[in-house]
């Protein structure tokens, strides 16, 4: 949930999209909480609403360790709420 939190804190909702527009981004995060290596893995068909997702990634900090000290790699998808 924090993970979730801090993405949706960090991406600038783009404008003018259809409610279901989403895209899913895949990343790892280390085991102190930075988040490295965004990729899209299922497009909203649109490259400035996919690019407005990976920067939400790339802004994100201030996670912290994760809770067991171990990386791991994660997947999100960004939607219009």
């Amino acid at each position: 949930a924090s993970v979730e939190a801090a993405l949706y804190r960090a991406w600038k909702e783009p404008s003018g999209f259809p409610p279901q527009t989403q895209c899913e981004v895949r990343f790892d995060i280390t085991a102190s909480g930075r988040l490295l290596n965004p990729l899209i893995t299922s497009t909203s068909g649109d490259s400035d609403f996919d690019a407005s997702a990976l920067r939400a990634v790339r802004d994100t900090r201030g996670l912290g360790p994760t809770p067991d000290g171990r990386s791991r790699s994660y997947s999100f998808i960004f939607n219009l709420k």
